[in-house]
């Protein structure tokens, strides 16, 4: 049996299409060109040679695919008794104008799917689509979808840190909120205890009465009538957690107190002798000193 060496072109075009020409050889089926190699030149002269005899293109660039042995293959129908081993190469072209020579009846640039699905071309060709031409476009397409899983990471990572910022932003809202109204509620507080210190020492300083007299009995009601209004006062004061500040026979202290004067007194010094404004806490926190007259004696123990 004889051997002859050979070669096989795959051309692919812009689109991705690849080459492929009739030829009496395989049964008038589409096939890729190729041609036998001559004495004395090597297989990618001869891939140039052919190239150029077959179908008019010029090569930039050869790439060596695989090896075929074709032994009395059915479809080549070109001296079935010989036994072709073919070298296949991916060659890149300079131009894709063709004119065949009178090898090839016809030409076409057919994309990789239809190929699989024609009955005209020769099975070399067909296998060679899906090991290579298919893979490729997988390779492309698995290409997209990890960049598409990437970017997807990317958007889902910052949806998720814009997610975390609105919740510490609504976090922070709501603290201000709550300082807010803590604010509002000391302010109102702070500017209504001036008012309920002056009613209180008004209240302090009404006359003595006489239950027995009728007139005074009238003043009494009064009196008690307004003292009710200064416990409801008092109740909203303690509403908010708000006390006065102890004075009289405590110590002085400076977080609670301010010393508006100083008394000669049997009294140990730094006592609290009177009181001369009152002061107030909120929830255990100074809103108001109480100022005071305090005991000088430093001789008392």
């Amino acid at each position: 049996m004889q051997v002859i060496p050979s070669v096989g072109m795959y051309i692919e075009n812009k689109k991705g299409e690849l080459l492929l020409v009739k030829s009496h050889k395989w049964d008038d089926k589409y096939a890729v060109p190729g041609g036998k190699i001559k004495y004395g030149e090597t297989a990618v002269q001869a891939v140039e040679r052919e190239l150029y005899e077959e179908v008019g293109l010029k090569a930039k660039s050869v790439e060596f695919v695989d090896n075929i042995d074709m032994i009395k293959d059915p479809e080549f129908i070109y001296k079935p008794e010989a036994h072709y081993v073919s070298r296949r190469f991916q060659v890149i072209v300079s131009n894709t104008d063709v004119v065949l020579n009178n090898e090839a009846e016809s030409f076409e640039w057919v994309a990789p799917e239809e190929i699989l699905k024609r009955d005209d071309v020769v099975t070399i060709v067909k296998d060679y689509v899906k090991q290579h031409m298919l893979s490729k476009e997988n390779k492309k397409t698995n290409k997209k979808v990890l960049e598409l899983e990437e970017k997807i990471e990317e958007y889902k990572s910052g949806w998720q840190r814009a997610q975390a910022d609105y919740k510490n932003l609504q976090t922070e809202i709501e603290n201000k909120r709550s300082e807010w109204v803590k604010m509002s509620e000391l302010q109102v507080l702070e500017d209504f205890i001036p008012v309920y210190d002056n009613f209180k020492k008004a209240f302090s300083h009404h006359p003595e009465l006489d239950s027995e007299n009728e007139k005074d009995k009238k003043v009494k009601n009064w009196v008690d009538g307004i003292g009710y209004i200064m416990k409801q006062f008092s109740d909203v004061l303690k509403r908010f957690e708000i006390e006065e500040i102890k004075t009289v026979g405590e110590m002085f202290n400076p977080e609670f107190h301010e010393a508006v004067g100083e008394e000669d007194s049997e009294e140990i010094e730094g006592k609290i002798l009177r009181e001369i404004d009152v002061g107030y806490t909120m929830k255990g926190k100074v809103i108001k000193v109480a100022k005071v007259i305090i005991s000088k004696n430093s001789n008392n123990k």
